[in-house]
């Protein structure tokens, strides 16, 4: 897993949500990840990207799914950018621990699964 910018990278290496995401997530040249801090600068929100055109001068990230902290203090796992006119997320599931919830984006994949909540 590889992140974003360097910022990131120095906030999330030695916690367990890094330890989660290099463990599902093992090869820099095919995963990335956005991380968003709350204020107290916990984890909130993170999207997970595909690579590709990984190069010395940058690459591809292209949208996959995110994992976001829910109200019920659950993480849910959706993805964006679904439906005839791209304008859909869709909510799959909700996880209590943030490692269930990266095992679940990186082994179980979104095609063949149906979202249980659609948002337009």
């Amino acid at each position: 897993m590889r992140y974003y910018n360097y910022d990131m990278a120095k906030r999330m290496v030695g916690t367990a949500f890094d330890s989660a995401l290099q463990h599902y997530f093992p090869n820099n040249d095919e995963w990335g990840a956005c991380v968003y801090f709350t204020p107290e600068k916990d984890v909130d929100f993170l999207e997970i990207c595909k690579l590709s055109n990984v190069s010395v001068n940058g690459s591809t990230w292209t949208h996959y799914a995110n994992i976001q902290r829910a109200d019920s203090g659950r993480w849910e796992v959706n993805t964006q950018f679904n439906g005839e006119k791209e304008d859909e997320m869709w909510i799959f599931a909700y996880y209590k621990h943030f490692r269930v919830a990266c095992h679940c984006v990186a082994s179980k994949g979104f095609k063949t699964r149906k979202p249980k909540y659609i948002y337009k």
